[in-house]
C-alpha cells in the first residue's frame, strides 16, 4: 500500500491518450501510412488518434496505487516498513531486543548525559554503511526531500535559493553567523522566471519581511518556509537585479512547481537536407514524463510537402533516472503493445510488487514481477527510426527504456557505457520525526534478462581493498539475437566518446573563475545586461548568437593565471601555467563558448540555451549522420549473419569524435 498521497492527475494524465496526434505531426505517410487531405489543428487530431493509441487513465501510477522507484536521486515508497523488512524470524527479533538494551542502558548509567535519537541515528546510519550505498536512514529534513521527488510537487513559486556571504573576506563565519543574503540561484521556467527573477538576484524581503536567523541555514530555512505555501495564493517578494541600483517589487504566484523532465523537444536539420530529426532531451524520470514527451513530440511541426521525418533522437545522457512505471511508459512509446519492458526481483519487492491479479515467474531461481508495456493500439515501434543517446551518467531508470530498445532492436543506442544501476530501492517513513528508511529491495532486468548492476556490493564488502564489477553474461536480443552483455550498464550500439576537456579547462570552472568572470563582466554592463534581460523575456528568444568576444579571452586568461598565482595550495605554478595557455592557445573556441553560456544563463531559459548548443554536440551530430545513412542504420540492428557489424557490443563512430534550496 502506498503510504503517500497520490499525485493530483491534470487532464493530460486523465486524457493520456499517448501520441495523441503525433501521426499528423510526423507525417507518418512516409512510413506507409495514408497522408491526411490537410493539415490538423491540435484537437481535429487529438479526435482523430485519442482511440487508436493511448495509456491508460493512471499512466506513471504503479498498480495498485504503489510505486517501485529506480533512481540515483529519486526513490519512492511501496509500503510501510513493517512490509518491507521481514522482523519475524528469531535472530531479527533478538538483535532488536539486544539493541534497545544498549540504548537504555547508555540513556540511563553513561557518565555523562547522552542523546538516545542521536545514538540510535548514529547506529543505524553505521549498520546501514555496511550494506550498498543506496540503502539510507534519513532524518526529517532529508526525508522530506525524498517524499518531495517521489510526489514531484511542492507548493511554492519555482526558486532555488542560496546564502550569499556578506564578508566575502571570511565566508565561513559569515554562513555560521548567519550574516547572509538570500541570492536567486535558478529561477523556473513558467513559474518564478516569467515574474522577471533571474539567476544572482537578490531577494531583499519576502512577504514583507526581510529573512533572518541564528546561522546561513536557518535564514535559508526562513525564506524557503515564506516563499512556500498553498498554491493558488500569492507572495510579495522585493528584489534587485545585480546590474541595477534600484530594487524591483512583484507578487509571486504560488503553485505545485514541478520541474520538466522533458527538457527540450525541437526539430533538427538533417545533413540529408531537407530533411528533418525530431530530438527529445529527457532529464528524468516521474508521473508526467510520457505524457510530456508526446506533447512535445505532437507539437512539432514542418511542412511535409517539402521536407520529411528522417527518424527521432531520445537523449538520456546525464538522466539519473527517477520511477520505475515512468520508464515503462516512455519505452512503451517505441516498443510493441504488451511487449515485457523490464521485469524485477527481491525478497519483499515480488510480494509488495506484484499487481492485482499477476502471479510472479520464476527464472533463474528467482521470483520476479514483469512490466509490460501499458500503450494500447498503435505506437511508434517501427514507424521511424529511433536513436537513444546515452553516457555515464544516464542511470536506473534511463538505463532501462536504453536497455529494452535495445534488447528489442527497437532502436540503436549511441554515446559511451551507461552508469550501471539496476538495483531497486523503496523509501518508507518511519513513524517519528519525520524520519523515513531507503532499502534496496530488488534488482532489476532487462527484456532479455540481463541485469545491468555494475558494482557487486557484497564481493566488495567481502574483498574490501577494490571495487568489484559484476560479472558480465551473454544475452540475445528478442528480434535479431544480436549478442549483448549484462552488468556494468548499457553497453552503446555505436560508440561516441564525449568531449573531454583539458585538466586547465576542469580547473577554470571548478575554481570558479569562469562564472566570476561571467558576473564582472555582465555587471560592468548595465546597458547591455539590460538588452539580454529584455531578449530573454520573449518566449521564443533565440540564444544561439554569442554575447563574449575573441577579445575577453584575454581577460579570462589573465584572471586565470593570477588565480594560480595567488593559490598557496598550488603545488607545480609553473606548470599550471604552462596548461592555461596550453589551453587557450588549441581550444579557444571551446573556452569561448562554454564562459559565453555562463553569461547567457542569466538571462536565456535553459531550454533556449539548450537549443542553442546540441545541434554542434558530437554525440548528437554522430546521430544524425547514423539516421541520415539507412543501410548502416539497418546493419547494426539485423541479425549477425546479416550485421556489417563485427563487434557485437558497439560499433565505434569513426570519424565522428569530439547547498541549494528549492523554494
Amino acid at each position: 500500500m502506498n503510504s503517500y498521497p497520490a499525485l493530483r492527475r491534470g487532464g493530460r494524465l486523465r486524457n493520456a491518450f499517448l501520441l495523441l496526434h503525433i501521426a499528423q505531426a510526423f507525417d507518418f505517410s512516409s512510413f506507409g501510412k495514408k497522408p491526411a487531405p490537410k493539415k490538423k489543428t491540435f484537437q481535429e487530431s487529438f479526435e482523430t488518434y485519442k482511440n487508436k493509441i493511448n495509456l491508460p487513465e493512471d499512466a506513471g501510477a504503479f498498480a495498485r496505487g504503489t510505486l517501485a522507484g529506480i533512481a540515483l536521486s529519486v526513490f519512492v515508497a511501496v509500503g510501510p516498513v513493517g512490509d518491507s523488512i521481514n522482523t519475524e524470524g528469531r535472530e531479527a527479533r533478538e538483535a532488536a531486543a539486544q539493541f534497545e538494551i544498549v540504548l537504555d542502558a547508555l540513556d540511563k548509567r553513561y557518565v555523562d548525559r547522552v542523546s538516545p535519537k542521536k545514538l540510535m541515528e548514529s547506529a543505524v546510519e553505521a549498520m546501514l554503511a555496511t550494506l550498498d550505498p543506496y540503502t539510507e536512514y534519513a532524518k526529517s529534513t532529508q526525508a522530506s526531500d525524498m517524499i518531495e521527488s517521489v510526489e514531484g510537487r511542492y507548493g511554492g513559486v519555482g526558486l532555488v535559493i542560496s546564502g550569499k556571504p556578506r564578508d566575502s573576506k571570511d565566508p565561513v563565519k559569515a554562513m555560521k553567523s548567519g550574516e547572509v543574503d538570500v541570492a536567486v540561484v535558478d529561477a523556473y521556467e513558467d513559474y518564478a522566471w516569467e515574474a522577471g527573477l533571474r539567476p544572482r538576484d537578490t531577494l531583499l524581503s519576502i512577504g514583507g519581511s526581510t529573512p533572518s536567523g541564528s546561522s546561513g541555514d536557518a535564514v535559508l530555512d526562513a525564506a524557503r518556509s515564506s516563499l512556500r505555501g498553498k498554491p493558488g495564493t500569492d507572495v510579495s517578494v522585493e528584489y534587485k537585479h545585480p546590474w541595477e541600483t534600484t530594487p524591483r517589487t512583484t507578487d509571486l504566484k504560488r503553485f505545485a512547481v514541478r520541474r520538466r523532465d522533458v527538457e527540450l523537444v525541437t526539430l533538427l536539420p538533417s545533413p540529408t537536407a531537407p530533411k528533418v530529426v525530431a530530438y527529445a532531451r529527457v532529464g528524468g524520470f516521474s508521473r508526467e514524463t510520457a505524457p510530456e514527451l508526446v506533447e512535445g513530440l505532437a507539437s512539432l511541426r514542418f511542412d511535409s510537402q517539402k521536407s520529411k521525418l528522417e527518424g527521432v533522437i531520445i537523449d538520456l545522457r546525464g538522466n539519473p533516472g527517477g520511477l520505475l512505471d515512468a520508464a515503462v511508459d516512455v519505452a512503451s512509446l517505441f516498443l510493441p503493445p504488451d511487449a515485457v519492458i523490464a521485469s524485477a526481483g527481491g525478497r519483499g519487492f515480488v510480494r509488495d510488487a506484484t499487481p492485482s491479479g499477476e502471479t510472479p515467474k520464476e527464472k533463474d531461481g528467482v521470483e520476479r514481477v514483469e512490466f509490460r508495456s501499458r500503450a494500447r493500439g498503435v505506437t511508434l515501434f517501427g514507424v521511424a527510426p529511433v536513436v537513444v543517446l546515452v553516457d555515464g551518467q544516464s542511470a536506473s531508470a534511463s538505463e532501462i527504456v536504453a536497455g529494452a530498445l535495445q534488447d528489442y532492436d527497437a532502436g540503436v543506442v549511441v554515446g559511451s557505457r551507461t552508469f550501471g544501476k539496476g538495483l531497486i530501492q523503496d523509501v518508507s517513513p518511519l513513524p517519528f520525526d519525520g524520519a523515513a528508511l531507503k532499502v534496496t529491495v530488488g534488482r532489476y532486468y532487462t527484456p532479455s534478462g540481463r541485469c545491468l548492476q555494475e558494482l557487486d556490493y557484497e564481493k566488495e564488502r567481502a574483498l574490501s581493498s577494490k571495487k568489484e564489477v559484476s560479472p558480465k553474461e551473454s544475452f540475445y536480443t528478442v528480434n535479431s539475437k544480436r549478442p549483448i552483455e549484462s552488468g556494468g550498464g548499457v553497453a552503446p550500439d555505436v560508440l561516441v566518446e564525449p568531449d573531454t576537456l583539458t585538466k586547465a579547462e576542469t580547473a577554470l570552472l571548478r575554481s570558479g573563475v569562469a562564472n566570476k568572470f561571467a558576473d564582472d563582466w555582465v555587471d560592468k554592463r548595465p546597458d547591455v545586461a539590460k538588452t539580454l534581460y529584455a531578449r530573454g523575456l520573449e518566449p521564443d528568444a533565440d540564444a544561439a548568437s554569442l554575447v563574449l568576444q575573441r577579445s575577453d579571452l584575454d581577460s579570462l586568461k589573465q584572471r586565470a593565471l593570477k588565480a594560480i598565482a595567488d593559490d598557496p595550495d598550488s603545488k607545480d605554478g609553473r606548470e599550471a601555467k604552462r596548461e592555461v595557455e596550453d589551453a587557450f592557445r588549441r581550444h579557444p573556441d571551446r573556452i569561448l563558448k562554454v564562459t559565453d553560456a555562463l553569461v547567457k544563463e542569466r538571462f536565456f531559459r535553459s531550454s533556449a540555451l539548450l537549443k542553442a548548443q546540441v545541434s554542434d554536440e558530437k554525440a548528437v551530430v554522430a546521430s544524425m549522420k547514423l539516421l541520415s545513412d539507412k543501410a548502416r542504420f539497418d546493419a547494426i540492428l539485423a541479425p549477425p549473419a546479416k550485421s556489417a557489424a563485427s563487434a557485437p557490443n558497439a560499433v565505434a563512430a569513426a570519424g565522428l569524435g569530439n547547498a541549494a534550496r528549492d523554494a
